[in-house]
């Protein structure tokens, strides 16, 4: 690629803000830091001033619009200006042949301006760079997705921006970054080349702490800092969870914890030749989650229960279904009427590694089966039927012949022939206390 045109040099032209504006904008405390974001509030920018200009007047350049007022920064350019008002929004004034003071509508949230040959920039409170004007070698073009920016510089046909991790982002020509440039703290774009002030920076932690966890559930938690490289992590106080380790490389605390519980306090720290940034934190795994369910049984009046039984799933870490102890539970009885009785969790545990989720079931009783044998009886022609009588087999629980209502049957009457007449059912019932 050619090399950028040269402008045509005119006589100087200079902007002065009253109250210093310009200075104090520039000066340490004004400035956005690196390290964090950057952006100082409103009530934290350069005195409010107004504006005074002189020298070459061609394009209107060194005349001040009037009216303007509440200026907390300006910049100048080739033949025309920029004025950043304490609003965040911005004026512009002088040479319009590339479109350089056409002022993007609706503009705002504005913390710094950047004017340059034919071309200017604004600095947004949210981080992200607006560009206008001359764009043939595309340094009116912000590349997409630019963000965390906290300061910019416009040269003749590039620009520059710095990002809060302080590195530098180029567009337009050239655009060429070192490789590996880190730790600045200003940039300064010129008509064709470039100045950045770099410096070495103590680390700053800037990851949250480490979310928790899960007993055998694969874990991972990056933690990240800014600052002058090479920073190396270290664990400095407590024990991580039983199964997870943290290489002090990368910073990433990682594995399949083996055990439940809370763990801390824990410290680590970020370090470089500067100094170095902990972090301190509680990190808590919850038990795994065991799903049992009770199996539903059945037994008749009067007998023992059964064996109450579960199925269990959802062992993790290779655990094996002996971790389970204790035994379910049920309010029945070998004396309990019958009816339907829940069969709860009763003692049953897994330990600390897990959480039980218990499904009832029900434990029926059914009635126990009698035996009733009728007992023959012999009567005369003519008379009265005798008492008919039984005998009762299958009584438990201390239960007597008195649990049974009713009577027997007969269909012989007084008046019935001689011969042998069967009972043709028993007409009694019994029932449990």
């Amino acid at each position: 690629m050619d090399d950028p045109p040269r402008p045509r040099c005119p006589r100087p032209i200079l902007l002065t803000l009253f109250a210093l504006a310009l200075l104090a904008a520039l000066a340490p405390g004004a400035a956005t830091a690196i390290g964090g974001r950057t952006t100082p509030p409103a009530n934290r920018r350069a005195p409010v001033g107004s504006v005074v200009a002189w020298g070459y007047n061609n394009d209107g350049q060194a005349t001040v619009p009037t009216g303007l007022s509440g200026v907390v920064q300006v910049a100048a350019g080739w033949y025309y200006n920029l004025a950043l008002k304490s609003d965040g929004t911005v004026v512009a004034w002088g040479a319009d042949n590339d479109g350089q003071t056409d002022v993007p509508t609706g503009l705002s949230g504005v913390v710094q301006v950047a004017a340059t040959w034919y071309h200017s920039l604004a600095l947004k409170n949210d981080g992200t760079v607006v560009a206008w004007g001359n764009n043939r070698y595309g340094q009116a073009s912000v590349p997409a997705g630019l963000s965390d920016v906290v300061q910019v510089s416009a040269g003749g046909v590039h620009c520059l921006a710095l990002k809060s991790d302080g590195t530098v982002v180029a567009w337009g020509y050239p655009t060429t970054v070192p490789t590996g440039l880190s730790g600045v703290v200003q940039v300064s774009a010129g008509g064709a080349h470039s100045l950045v002030l770099a410096g070495l920076i103590a680390p700053s932690i800037t990851s949250a702490p480490p979310g928790s966890g899960s007993y055998g559930v694969a874990y991972s938690h990056t933690l990240t800092a800014l600052g002058s490289a090479p920073i190396s992590f270290s664990l400095t106080s407590g024990s991580l969870p039983p199964g997870l380790s943290f290489d002090t490389v990368t910073g990433v605390i990682r594995g399949t914890p083996t055990q439940a519980g809370s763990f801390g306090p824990i410290s680590v720290a970020a370090s470089n030749m500067l100094g170095s940034d902990t972090q301190s934190f509680t990190l808590t795994i919850a038990p795994a989650t065991l799903a049992i369910i009770a199996d539903g049984q059945t037994r008749a009046y009067g007998a023992a229960n059964p064996a109450l039984t579960y199925t269990a799933s959802g062992f993790v870490n290779n655990d094996p279904a002996s971790i389970i102890s204790g035994a379910l539970a049920t309010d029945a009885t070998a004396s309990s009427l019958v009816g339907s009785y829940a069969i709860t969790q009763g003692s049953l545990s897994a330990g600390a590694n897990y959480t039980i989720s218990f499904s009832e079931a029900s434990l029926t009783i059914t009635p126990a089966t009698l035996a009733v044998s009728a007992n023959n009886q012999t009567r005369s022609y003519g008379m009265a039927n005798p008492p008919l009588t039984y005998r009762v087999g299958g009584l438990v629980n201390g239960d007597t012949e008195r649990v049974l209502t009713g009577a027997l049957a007969t269909t012989a009457t007084t008046g019935s022939p001689v011969g042998a007449y069967p009972s043709p059912g028993v007409t009694f019932s019994w029932c449990h206390r």
